[in-house]
């Protein structure tokens, strides 16, 4: 089968909790529910957790391309190899 070079516009769902029991937001990308990042507002969450995503892409790229990649096959039906380079 060939391989195809794919873009993908990528969009993220954050979650956001409140941990009453640390007085911390709890938060995560519906999308990478095992990548967590902590705050102490939501705000803060959310910019820790955009770093933790940067961080994960240079660090375990593999990882990242595995879920994406299983992302996209997932909304649609297609043929062929996906690669994301």
């Amino acid at each position: 089968m060939p391989t195809r070079e794919i873009q993908l516009n990528l969009q993220l769902t954050p979650v956001f909790e409140f941990d009453g029991k640390t007085d911390q937001f709890v938060s995560y990308f519906k999308e990478f529910p095992n990548a967590m990042a902590v705050g102490e507002s939501e705000n803060d969450a959310e910019n820790r957790l955009i770093h933790l995503v940067e961080a994960m892409w240079r660090d375990r790229p593999e990882d990242l391309k595995k879920t994406l990649i299983n992302i996209y096959a997932n909304s649609t039906t297609h043929s062929g190899n996906i690669k994301i380079a």
